[in-house]
């Protein structure tokens, strides 16, 4: 009697197990994702390098670990310019770089990172969430499977290091200047030569003698380029990318195969870095927010002898003239950033005074939503002559 019960007993239970085994086990220990992210950044780069490896932190975090982001810098599988065909590719399954290295696939990728006296930081992300700009991005990177994000922005930029002195347009013809996106056209129309080079080739070609001067961002990333050991002639202010959005890019198959939670940690992940971005007193952006916040403060971190840098500010007739020549690009663009005050308008109220400070509560209040067709016509705009 004791043997039959043993016996049924032991049958129970292998019975049990047999079951058990053939169970799912629990999907937060199956379903585990790790992707790879390419940066345009080199390796240890301090604020946009920093910013990946935050935005793959929070990603992970959020999720528990069921999704976690590898970070590859510039050239580990795929050079800076590059990150948009290793994502639309399936090389990488997300990206983190600017919209306008990609002007030579979509003329119109520049809209969503800055352009020459346009949309300050915080009018630029109004855009983009409440006036239309999400839209025409997605249209904009559909055809490439891309599903894009705003995952940053840099803030009003500085106007560069140069090796001789700029007093008027005429100091502008043949001047050879690292600079990208919608700024190289406006240099380039003002007898400038501009250069589109990497990130980890601008101090090299800037000690050669290649080029004349290059332009980044700000004092904060300007420092780890080490440009100033090269010169010490840092212009003010920037009119190039008066807040320049910092993109991160998503393979559209990876994104929609994601389930919905996966799917909005990636979008709160980007739209968290977005927001220390603007200066919410959090770690990393305290030194950041404090060297950027006054133009006489822009020299003090470049050195340990703040007056070994000079800081000079651009001539306002130069500074005139170049808007003058950017408005009539601004003007082409009027329809996708569809601002009650067109953005040629503000281009001309700025370049006497400009300060990188935001529009008025009212033009902001009453922005609207940019038309689909704004694409096509920017594309077609971004690739023609610009009027005299």
């Amino acid at each position: 009697m004791k043997r039959r019960k043993f016996l049924t007993g032991a049958g129970l239970a292998a019975g049990a197990t047999t079951l058990a085994s053939a169970l799912p086990r629990p999907a937060i220990a199956q379903d585990r994702l790790e992707w790879k992210m390419v940066t345009a950044w080199p390796k240890g780069m301090a604020g946009l390098g920093s910013g990946a490896e935050r935005l793959a932190d929070r990603i992970a975090n959020l999720s528990g670990g069921r999704l976690t982001v590898k970070v590859l810098s510039a050239g580990e599988l795929v050079p800076a310019t590059q990150c948009l065909d290793a994502v639309s590719q399936g090389g990488a399954d997300m990206a983190h770089d600017f919209a306008h290295y990609h002007l030579d696939k979509a003329p119109a990728a520049g809209l969503f990172s800055s352009v020459p006296f346009g949309l300050a930081p915080d009018e630029f992300a109004g855009w983009i969430s409440f006036g239309g700009g999400q839209e025409l991005w997605d249209e904009l990177y559909g055809p490439f499977g891309v599903k894009p994000f705003l995952a940053g922005n840099t803030g009003v930029q500085m106007g560069g290091w140069l090796k001789k002195e700029v007093k008027s347009v005429k100091d502008l013809k043949d001047l050879r200047f690292a600079v990208s996106g919608y700024a190289a056209q406006v240099l380039e129309r003002l007898g400038g030569k501009p250069a589109n080079l990497p990130i980890g080739e601008i101090f090299d070609n800037l000690q050669s003698g290649n080029i004349d001067g290059a332009e980044w961002i700000g004092p904060y990333n300007d420092l780890s380029l080490g440009l100033y050991k090269v010169t010490k002639l840092y212009y003010w202010p920037g009119f190039q990318e008066p807040g320049c959005g910092i993109e991160c890019l998503v393979n559209k198959r990876k994104y929609d195969a994601l389930p919905d939670d996966l799917k909005q940690i990636v979008a709160a992940a980007c739209a968290a870095v977005l927001r220390i971005g603007f200066g919410v007193p959090s770690g990393w952006m305290k030194p950041i927010w404090r060297f950027n916040s006054s133009p006489w403060n822009r020299c003090n971190p470049v050195s340990a002898d703040p007056g070994s840098t000079a800081l000079a500010k651009i001539p306002s007739a130069l500074h005139r003239r170049v808007a003058s020549c950017a408005k009539r690009m601004l003007a082409l663009f009027d329809s996708a950033y569809a601002m009650p005050a067109s953005c040629s308008r503000v281009c001309q109220r700025r370049s006497s005074r400009w300060t990188g400070m935001p529009l008025c509560a009212a033009e902001l209040t009453t922005t609207m939503r940019a038309p689909r067709s704004a694409i096509g016509a920017c594309s077609r705009s971004a690739s023609r002559k610009w009027p005299r």
